[in-house]
């Protein structure tokens, strides 16, 4: 079951404020992630899901991490403007569909859906245009499932 919590914050670790190191509580938890803001938070049975972004209106880019019970980062996936695309970087209709899916706006006014998948997998689909992960993790198993 997904469920909205405020327990991370993120401590600013560049000038620039791309990267940020995230808390839990008091704790410093020194995972570096991209962005100054936590836009939503959630835990799950197994895992927590941190959606950042630079907190800016017209910032182009929103992160989604999935750390485990233990702080680690299993996962992450990134949403961000296209050449072709144009509007503000904002998330927005952010909903908990079931159990382990969430549905939200960002950029444009048409829905993504999130996937929690409780094992990893191969997913044989590939990510929209505005969507992007690492090539390090292009064909390693995958617990997030984006589609928009």
């Amino acid at each position: 079951m997904i469920q909205e919590i405020e327990k991370f914050s993120v401590i600013s670790n560049t000038d620039d404020g791309s990267f940020s190191v995230l808390t839990f509580g008091e704790k410093n938890l020194e995972i570096s992630v991209i962005g100054s803001f936590i836009e939503k938070q959630y835990e799950l049975d197994c895992f927590y899901l941190i959606f950042t972004s630079f907190c800016d209106v017209y910032d182009e880019e929103l992160t989604i991490y999935l750390l485990s019970k233990e702080f680690e980062i299993i996962d992450f996936v990134q949403v961000r403007e296209q050449i072709l695309i144009s509007g503000q970087g904002l998330l927005e209709q952010v909903k908990i569909v079931s159990e382990n899916t969430i549905s939200f706006e960002f950029i444009v006014k048409k829905p993504w859906i999130l996937r929690v998948l409780n094992k990893a997998q191969r997913i044989q689909s590939f990510l929209p245009l505005c969507a992007a992960r690492p090539i390090k993790n292009l064909f390693s198993k995958k617990y997030l499932k984006l589609s928009h």
